[in-house]
């Protein structure tokens, strides 16, 4: 797509969309994996192209949830940083995996996991959790390594997976909602390097469609601040297990 008038009207047509999905982003870390379906459903781009763009708006959509994150100290600088170790040679193999391997079979293991912890996340509601002595540097890595190589591959952003599994090592949702915000900007950084210099990314439409995603993701930060833990991880656990049945929809072929 080259000419400016019809990245803007996509760009325009999808506005809605990508708000309300940035909305997502900001209040429950949840919503990225949407934005690929809605770029391939209600754009009409391929579904590789799709997340190429995802990665891209990813970087805008962390930069603006990070901010809001950082300004109410829920993110912890020796976590991010081991996190950030790991995702980043991981986000460059799966961004370099993305132009020759299908996602089916990892989809349908993401999606298992996902429900499963959408489930656990339900049936913990009331517990208070601060984790940060649970994780080391090493298995910090370990995490960055899984969360940067499937997220790049499947165009999610870093929430959908890193968020499971803070959650399982009872990291308190809100440093692991902000701890979401950070990650997604070198896995969308490394990502996207990659995809431009292949020439595989539009970077016009991605950026008007990443203005969009962060105004979301500034509405819907301020509005997780204004909530309790108890409520954001109700929304969280139904937000995993819908997200879960959204991946087993798309691996069966049932959703672009």
């Amino acid at each position: 797509m080259n000419s400016f008038p019809a990245i803007l009207a996509l760009s325009l047509n999808l506005a809605v969309p990508s708000v309300v999905i940035g909305f997502l982003i900001g209040f429950g870390g949840i919503g990225g994996v949407l934005l690929a379906p809605a770029l391939s459903v209600i754009g009409g781009l391929p579904i590789q192209e799709a997340i190429r763009i995802c990665m891209w708006v990813y970087v805008v959509s962390g930069v603006v949830g990070t901010a809001m994150f950082l300004r109410n100290n829920y993110i912890r600088g020796r976590m991010l940083l081991a996190l950030t170790a790991g995702v980043c040679p991981s986000a460059l193999a799966g961004a370099f995996a993305l132009n020759w391997l299908g996602a089916p079979h990892l989809e349908i293991l993401m999606a298992v996991v996902i429900f499963t912890s959408g489930l656990f996340t339900l049936n913990r509601l009331h517990f208070v959790g601060s984790g940060q002595a649970s994780l080391n540097e090493i298995g910090l890595v370990a995490i960055g390594l899984v969360t940067g190589f499937g997220s790049s591959l499947t165009g999610t952003g870093g929430a959908l997976i890193l968020i499971p599994i803070l959650l399982f090592a009872h990291i308190e949702v809100k440093q692991a909602l902000g701890l979401a915000q950070a990650i997604q900007i070198p896995i969308g950084v490394v990502a996207s390097v990659i995809n431009f210099y292949s020439g595989y990314l539009d970077l016009a439409l991605g950026s008007l469609i990443a203005v969009a995603v962060g105004a979301g993701v500034l509405a819907g930060a301020a509005y997780a601040h204004r909530s309790s833990s108890t409520q954001l991880k109700f929304w969280v656990g139904l937000s995993l297990v819908l997200c879960s049945l959204v991946y087993g929809l798309h691996a069966a072929g049932l959703l672009l």
